[in-house]
């Protein structure tokens, strides 16, 4: 994008250019929520009763959700909460029943529901001794966290050179099941899906407390609450009444809200911009805790590309439009050379967020966007040696294979099982460079293979490959035997042992 960030001219007191001079795009169709309204709070509860009684608890939660978030009312809140709570046992939640009733009785309850609450904890408690409940697990590093960056683990640093760029090479060695991300996203947003997730987190099927503010937003709790700093700037705001185009605006405008969070005024965000664009190439962050650190390197998270599609400015000039609307931004911005920076910082968004967010599944129907901070910075390896996958917001990265001290670490940036060709022609239209990968460049021997398919480990594997994973004993032999073979003959990739790969990659997939 031969225009970003240019200025019209060398003049000292020149601005940026116009960078959407010549770009056309339909007027922008964000609006506002509805206003909190007691009627249609009972309307929707009335909703959720009739799914209720259809014994569909995930849709009656929903219009619960719903329910709460127009109630104005603190009986109707209770009664939201009330009737969201005999969802949960269905669910497998019994926990999340026993909050729900203490924060219905908090509020205004109704004394007729008072004892239906009673009997419902009496029930629950019952349950909980007889029952396992649904867990909701997080990825946690297996090794202690690095003090400045506290969501890798310490076996792992992160170096730049001139072959591989920025990158993350091993400390030490690293046997293969060992969790070395757990990464909270920097920026997270739902893309569809019917159900209600946290605005902070994403996640679902949680204790939601409404904004008192708007119609739109709920949180986990209140600490979600708090940490959801951004949604001030948004509060109340439908960035596209279509919700495929809602999510990702969301999440790009957040990253400008981000931005402006960090500095007490805009000429210095404008500075701080100016002097990341400078070292951006070769950034080697010290440390990721407070907001300005954080913001930098955003900024310096992979933007390559060939040539930038007409449809990007598109996007980022409808993303300037629906901005510059906003109160708060439209004050912050307030001059033309401010409202020209900002157009070209819109931009700088848009193809970070593009090139770097990751789309994963939550549930079976959710769809949720992330991006972190530190995940870009590995590299990618058509035969990778960490398994990386998503958590809600999270994202997680452990070993697939053994990695020795100085190695790199590799995830795979496609899982298309495809022609090396294929693999090769996507990675040099998209990222810019070839692979030399154990799969795509094979360096192992016949000895090696022969080893590998000789193991007792791996006769087991193959008699018992459709064993069932959801049994708690199964999978745990299972993953055990796969690690083991994994270790033994996983320091070089060839095809056979895809078989003991696939096979523990099942295994993690099933315990998380």
């Amino acid at each position: 994008m031969e225009n970003l960030w240019k200025k019209e001219s060398n003049g000292k007191s020149s601005i940026y250019m116009d960078i959407f001079k010549n770009i056309e795009t339909a007027e922008v169709s964000n609006a506002n929520g509805l206003p909190k309204n007691d009627v249609i709070s009972t309307h929707l509860r009335k909703k959720g009763d009739g799914k209720f009684g259809d014994n569909l608890w995930i849709d009656a939660m929903e219009y619960y959700n719903q329910s709460l978030r127009f109630a104005v009312d603190s009986e109707n809140v209770s009664l939201a909460y009330a009737n969201r709570a005999a969802c949960f046992p269905h669910l497998k939640m019994i926990d999340k029943c026993l909050v729900d009733i203490e924060m219905s009785k908090r509020e205004n309850c109704p004394k007729d529901l008072m004892e239906k609450l009673k009997k419902c904890k009496d029930d629950c408690h019952k349950v909980m001794k007889r029952e396992q409940q649904e867990k909701t697990i997080e990825g946690k590093l297996s090794y202690d966290c690095d003090v400045n960056i506290p969501c890798l683990a310490d076996v792992v640093k992160i170096q730049y050179n001139e072959k591989f760029g920025r990158h993350v090479v091993a400390k030490c060695d690293i046997p293969a099941g060992k969790v070395i991300l757990a990464e909270k996203s920097f920026l997270s947003t739902t893309l569809s899906g019917p159900i209600t997730a946290c605005t902070s987190c994403q996640k679902t099927r949680m204790n939601f407390i409404a904004c008192e503010n708007c119609t739109i937003a709920m949180f986990c709790d209140e600490k979600c609450k708090k940490a959801s700093v951004l949604h001030k700037y948004d509060c109340n705001i439908i960035y596209d009444r279509e919700p495929h185009y809602n999510g990702p605006l969301q999440m790009m405008a957040r990253s400008i809200y981000f931005g402006m969070e960090a500095f007490e005024n805009m000429h210095e965000m404008i500075k701080f911009v100016e002097a990341t664009e400078k070292i951006k190439s070769n950034y080697v962050p010290e440390s990721v805790v407070d907001m300005q650190s954080k913001y930098r390197l955003f900024l310096t998270l992979a933007t390559y590309s060939k040539e930038y599609k007409k449809e990007t400015l598109i996007l980022a000039k409808r993303l300037f439009m629906i901005l510059i609307k906003l109160p708060t931004v439209k004050k912050a911005f307030d001059t033309m050379e401010k409202q020209r920076f900002l157009m070209h910082l819109a931009t700088k968004h848009v193809i970070i967020k593009i090139l770097n967010a990751i789309n994963a599944t939550q549930n079976q129907c959710q769809r949720v966007a992330t991006l972190g901070l530190i995940f870009p910075l590995f590299n990618h390896a058509c035969a990778p040696n960490l398994l990386n996958f998503s958590r809600g917001d999270q994202q997680i990265c452990m070993t697939l294979r053994p990695v020795q001290a100085g190695q790199q670490l590799f995830v795979s940036y496609s899982t298309a099982d495809v022609s090396t060709r294929q693999r090769q022609l996507h990675l040099l239209t998209h990222f810019g460079f070839l692979c030399a990968c154990e799969k795509c460049d094979p360096k192992h021997t016949t000895a090696d293979v022969t080893k590998l398919l000789s193991d007792p480990g791996y006769a087991f594997l193959q008699r018992n490959r459709k064993s069932d994973l959801l049994n708690d004993q199964n999978r745990w032999t299972m993953k055990k035997k796969c690690i083991d073979l994994l270790n033994k003959h996983g320091h070089s990739w060839y095809s056979e042992l895809e078989f003991v790969l696939d096979m523990y990659i099942k295994c993690e997939m099933y315990e998380y």
